[in-house]
């Protein structure tokens, strides 16, 4: 979520009368949209693209109908502020605030940094995000000590937060079924606690304590959170009637039979987009808006991506030129596979095949074939000629190189211990449950482009391209993927429109 030289301002919440370039609702019904879950990912500053999202669903009457959130890392947040009922323009505003209280805590001064890792395990103990929580629950009339089954007594509503028991190294599910008496503040830290940044929280039974951090070390897209009947609260699906055995309850069995009723919201920045090209495309194939703003982090991916489109045009010309050097050394090799320097160097220079334009890819050729005799002796295992191995690893060195500066474009800088633990943690996490094609189905995708996990101190315009990318995204979903069935509720349908 962004470095300590990086403070979180405070921002007005987007309204959509304010962003250009939103996709019309006027053609979309609440007729047969047959949606209980709502499943966030882990993600960082994206986050504010949620409540573009969530406004959609509010025009469509479609999120005053749920009855399941579930969240990881920062989804998380997201997934609680909803379930305790905050709006989508209350949402924009606690999740700024969150992101003030991580990046300002003091903390995380540098002066308290031994003493909170020796005594917490971490940099950032809770201090400030509890006092922050508690008020937003005294403020929906809730109790600052309250309990996932007690939310769920209260509202008919299931919250589900996925943590990382670090004792026992497995991923766990916060909710009424599984954790009934633990206060759903206590778990919602547990969910964004990034190790090292934040001290885990001991939770457990007096003779068996563990240590629990984010469930995004493990899974970053809980979209099968309400699949199967290991969080179904159907008294036939209890635990009693289901284990046959203790090994059961770990199997991931338990979540088989996905839930229809369940949308995802999975944001895509710069890294995950070309993994997820269908889901651009859902965007692209409605016209929606995509052009990313002319802001400071705008600018800087516009111009990461021309030098990226710069330099895979210089691949394409490096790899064929780098083919056409290995023909040529591939003709004078000898049964060894030797090639003699002079002979090559001449080659080099007389055949029409290797162009000018190759040439100047390889500065090391020089301008006359002594030069590159010159340079390949450097190289050469005996003094007349080298083997066509050692050859092949000076050309796959120079496409290695490019293939380097292809990928730094994309690099997040870490100038600090916070950057560097959660840049860390990010890494980490590619390797984690994340999101699967077969997903697609029940699952937003929102494209961020620029806009990435730890780039908190975005500007205006930023943000207001996060809300359009969380409404554009939303409505494609519901205009492409989205199969309106026979509406049995009765209730009544109507055109809304994005005014």
């Amino acid at each position: 979520m962004g470095n300590l030289s990086s403070r979180a301002r405070r921002r007005r919440p987007t309204e959509e009368k304010s962003v250009s370039g939103l996709l019309s609702l006027e053609d979309l019904e609440t007729k047969g949209y047959d949606i209980e879950n709502l499943v966030f990912a882990n993600c960082g500053a994206e986050g504010f693209s949620y409540a573009g999202s969530m406004r959609v669903l509010e025009k469509l009457c479609l999120l005053e109908r749920v009855k399941r959130f579930s969240g990881v890392g920062t989804g998380a947040i997201v997934a609680t502020l909803l379930a305790i009922g905050l709006d989508s323009k209350e949402l924009q505003v606690a999740f700024n605030e969150h992101l003030q209280n991580v990046q300002n805590d003091d903390e995380l001064g540098y002066e308290s940094f031994a003493t909170n890792y020796t005594e917490h395990y971490g940099w950032n103990y809770g201090n400030h995000f509890f006092d922050w929580f508690d008020e937003l629950l005294e403020s929906k009339c809730f109790d600052k000590e309250l309990t996932f089954l007690q939310f769920y007594d209260k509202t008919d509503k299931e919250l589900c937060l996925l943590v990382t028991n670090v004792n026992k190294l497995k991923l766990e599910y916060c909710h009424p079924k599984t954790t009934p008496d633990l206060p759903i503040k206590q778990a919602l830290f547990m969910a964004i606690s990034t190790p090292g940044v934040f001290a885990p929280t001991k939770y457990g039974s007096a003779n068996d304590v563990s240590l629990y951090v984010t469930g995004a070390l493990t899974c970053s897209y809980p979209v099968h959170s309400f699949d199967g009947w290991f969080l179904s609260m159907d008294s036939d699906d209890s635990f009693l009637n289901k284990l046959e055995s203790p090994e059961m309850f770990y199997m991931p069995q338990v979540f088989d039979n996905r839930s229809p009723k369940t949308l995802g919201f999975f944001p895509l920045d710069k890294q995950k987009e070309s993994s997820h090209v269908e889901l651009v495309e859902r965007l692209a194939s409605a016209n929606a808006d995509l052009k990313t703003p002319r802001t400071t982090l705008g600018l800087k991916y516009k111009c990461a991506c021309q030098n990226r489109a710069t330099l895979a045009h210089k691949f394409s010309q490096l790899k064929k030129a780098c083919s056409t050097l290995l023909l040529l050394a591939e003709d004078l090799q000898d049964d060894q596979g030797n090639i003699p320097l002079n002979s090559f160097a001449d080659k080099v220079f007389c055949d029409k095949s290797f162009t000018k334009s190759d040439r100047l890819l390889f500065p090391e050729i020089g301008r006359r074939p002594q030069d590159l005799n010159a340079f390949l002796l450097t190289l050469a295992d005996e003094e007349n000629s080298i083997s066509q191995l050692r050859l092949k690893l000076f050309i796959q060195s120079k496409l290695l190189t490019l293939l380097n500066q292809y990928s730094s474009y994309y690099k997040t800088d870490i100038n600090n211990l916070r950057s560097y633990f959660e840049t860390v943690f990010d890494t980490t996490a590619f390797s984690t449950i994340e999101l699967s094609k077969l997903d697609y189905d029940r699952t937003v995708g929102i494209v961020c482009r620029h806009v990435g996990p730890q780039d908190v101190d975005f500007e205006d315009d930023d943000q207001s391209f996060l809300y359009r990318q969380g409404w554009n995204a939303t409505v494609c979903y519901f205009r492409n993927l989205l199969k309106p069935t026979d509406d049995s509720s009765g209730i009544k349908s109507e055109s809304v429109n994005a005014d």
